[in-house]
């Protein structure tokens, strides 16, 4: 175990693809990991073992133990950045699994795409898509990671700061080495919380209350399930990926109070349904067109289930909590959806 000297952080290296796997333990193809942008900060994969050890055995003779088996392996992956288009459609497509693409200019911006995500129809299939991500963390060690989903994704955003992103993935527990060079970085057009306009009111009738808004954010879980992922054939590794019965997307709210009465207030007093949006802009794609980079997301029916006095810079404010039980199922509406506009053609095609 000769030591010859580190190597920086700095030096990580990584890639992905807009494409999912056709299969578990089949990695994408390095020709599918065309992918690359910035992160904010060195994460990467992180393998670990289930093992059972027989340390409280008996008939050693003593309590310490002598051997031990793997009888199961999990990978995690995070990533954190600031909003951007590529992220954005992203993670919303794998973490939500269905999504309408169409062209909203073909003729004068045939390279922009709208994409229309949503949660995936659980009644045709409980699937979750996957996908591989290869990274580099340092230059004795490269690998390919497989089997991932986005299980989970996080915004944020307080006056005109950058908007942040989190997100949470899952894999089977496969790892293979797999060399890597420099991937080229794609230039990303950032969804900055300056560019944010945010909308609350009765259905069809959102008004901006964007000057309101301190800071808000929103969680969006998928919520994995791994625990029956795994059955009696499938070995070391996770042998599907399974949505869990309730997927939740929950926004919550920091505004400050009016100071003439108590509007806001009265929404979590009378229990009242508001429509909730929040639309992220970003530069104009093509000069002279009129398609933005952008994320919007729409809420049809959501409820505040708590709300709790601040005090922000001397001023009052009131934290305005959804929670999981306060979006509502809206009849004839998404539960949530979260729509994209970028240069991706397309996203979760089979490689």
């Amino acid at each position: 175990m000769a030591f010859t000297e580190p190597t920086h952080a700095y030096e990580m290296l990584w890639r992905f693809s807009a494409n999912r796997q056709s299969a578990l333990g089949t990695p994408l193809a390095d020709g599918n990991l065309t992918l690359s942008a910035l992160v904010s900060g060195y994460d990467v994969g992180k393998l670990a073992h289930r093992l059972v050890s027989n340390a409280d055995r008996f008939g050693k003779g003593h309590p310490y133990a002598t051997s031990q088996r793997k009888v199961a392996q999990m990978t995690t992956l995070q990533r954190a950045a600031e909003l951007n288009d590529i992220f954005a459609g992203w993670a919303a497509a794998f973490c939500l699994g269905s999504l309408t693409t169409t062209q909203p200019n073909p003729t004068n911006n045939p390279t922009v795409y709208d994409h229309v995500i949503r949660w995936s129809n659980l009644a045709t299939s409980k699937v979750m898509p996957f996908t591989t991500v290869h990274e580099k963390p340092w230059a004795g060690l490269a690998r390919k990671l497989p089997d991932l989903v986005v299980a989970s994704f996080t915004l944020s955003g307080r006056g005109q700061d950058a908007v942040q992103m989190a997100i949470q993935m899952l894999g089977s527990g496969r790892a293979s080495d797999a060399s890597l060079s420099a991937p080229t970085l794609a230039t990303p057009a950032y969804l900055d919380n300056g560019g944010a306009v945010i909308k609350l009111g009765p259905s069809g009738a959102a008004v901006d209350i964007s000057s309101r808004v301190i800071e808000w954010s929103v969680a969006v879980n998928a919520h994995p399930d791994e625990s029956n992922g795994r059955f009696p054939s499938s070995g070391l590794y996770v042998g599907r990926w399974w949505y869990g019965p309730k997927r939740t997307a929950v926004p919550e709210l920091t505004l400050f109070v009016n100071q003439s009465d108590t509007d806001i207030l009265d929404l979590f007093r009378n229990d009242t349904a508001q429509e909730l949006r929040i639309n992220l802009g970003g530069a104009v794609i093509t000069g002279g067109q009129p398609e933005v980079y952008r994320m919007d997301l729409l809420w049809p029916e959501i409820h505040f289930t708590a709300v709790e006095d601040t005090i922000v810079d001397g001023k009052v404010a009131l934290r305005m909590t959804v929670g999981e039980d306060g979006v509502f199922q809206k009849a004839g509406s998404e539960y949530f959806q979260a729509t994209v506009t970028n240069t991706t053609p397309a996203y979760l095609v089979a490689a």
